[in-house]
């Protein structure tokens, strides 16, 4: 029997394992239970936890250390999930990875607001969060195409192109001072 289940933005086919002693009900189908709800609780307890960690991770590493050195682990996840040898497994990398792409998100708001002049902290919001969501309809549609060339392509071309901006991200901002802010760097001095 086939069931569908939702993981992450995910939409995977599992198929039940029988056992001698009846069947085992899969990751997957276990969210299918429960319904979306479930899935939906467990990625916004993970947000919120992630939230709150940003915060203290920011205050010890500074903004931008913060925002960088924990998407690129989670690029690293979200490339890997592919490999996954089964539900289980890929659920949980998707998780994880769930949990660090979102610390970017305060600190992110933060950085941009220390960096500009008050009085022009509201454009430079909307400047930020447009430039973020004007993309976002594009996705699905260059998934579906790489996904037709190889099935885990969409997840190599992601983890590289959030990567990539990362990397362009710390390349250019890494020595443009925050008002302050103290980071280890400081310490040292």
């Amino acid at each position: 029997m086939v069931h569908r289940a939702v993981v992450g933005h995910l939409v995977v086919d599992v198929v039940r394992v029988r056992r001698v002693r009846g069947t085992v009900p899969l990751l997957g189908q276990c969210l299918c239970l429960a319904g979306e709800p479930l899935h939906s609780f467990g990625v916004g307890l993970l947000q919120t936890v992630s939230f709150l960690a940003a915060a203290r991770l920011a205050e010890r590493f500074g903004l931008l250390r913060t925002m960088v050195f924990t998407h690129l682990p989670s690029n690293a996840l979200l490339v890997a999930i592919p490999f996954a040898p089964n539900l289980l497994v890929a659920a949980l990398l998707l998780f994880a990875r769930t949990a660090l792409a979102q610390m970017d998100v305060p600190t992110r708001q933060a950085y941009v607001m220390a960096l500009v002049d008050p009085d022009e902290r509201t454009p430079a919001a909307a400047v930020t969060n447009t430039a973020r969501y004007v993309v976002r309809p594009v996705g699905p549609a260059l998934a579906g195409v790489s996904q037709s060339i190889a099935f885990g392509l969409p997840f190599f071309l992601a983890g590289a192109i959030k990567s990539l901006y990362d990397v362009v991200l710390w390349r250019w901002f890494r020595t443009v001072p925050v008002p302050d802010e103290h980071t280890p760097d400081d310490v040292r001095k």
